[in-house]
């Protein structure tokens, strides 16, 4: 089991806010709404898509971009502790 994580780098509070958007359109997908903005209509902004674009494509949009992003995390902490550094903080 994990402890508690911390993002404190911009990196990693980006990180945690796609996280989030990701988290917000499945919700507004299955009718429940956030507070102040419409997540769908942010996450298509941000990354480019249609006005048109259905709610599952943009949910899977995000899920490649967590996943590339993941991945490209977990080289970076391969290739730190393969040579003896510290791993930097997300």
């Amino acid at each position: 089991m994990t402890g508690p994580v911390s993002f404190t780098t911009p990196k990693g509070i980006a990180f945690f806010r796609l996280c989030v958007l990701k988290q917000a359109v499945s919700l507004e997908a299955v009718g429940i709404k956030t507070s102040r903005h419409n997540a769908t209509a942010i996450a298509k902004r941000e990354f480019g898509l249609k006005r048109n674009t259905p709610r599952e494509k943009i949910i899977e949009v995000l899920t490649a971009e967590i996943e590339r992003q993941t991945e490209e995390r977990r080289g970076l902490v391969e290739s730190e502790l393969a040579a003896g550094r510290p791993v930097p903080p997300l």
